[in-house]
């Protein structure tokens, strides 16, 4: 789980450096910007992987599980 927008490193270079270690591993992308104005880094977050902040803390558990349960099938 990671903000799009941080200090110092980015989320599209954060995403770029975790893609070069796992290109597997899932992202939850977070902003308070909306998700258009960020399709460049985050795509278009079809299944449910970009969240808008604020995000009630049930919310983000359950995208988490979701994720990680749809990850678990890839991998199988």
């Amino acid at each position: 789980v990671t903000d799009v927008v941080m200090p110092v490193m980015g989320g599209r270079e954060l995403g770029q450096r975790l893609a070069s270690i796992d290109p597997e591993l899932p992202i939850i992308w977070m902003s308070g910007h909306p998700r258009e104005a960020l399709s460049d880094i985050v795509g278009t977050a079809e299944d449910g992987r970009y969240l808008q902040k604020p995000v009630a803390p049930d919310y983000l558990v359950n995208a988490v599980r979701r994720v990680l349960h749809q990850q678990a099938g890839k991998r199988r």
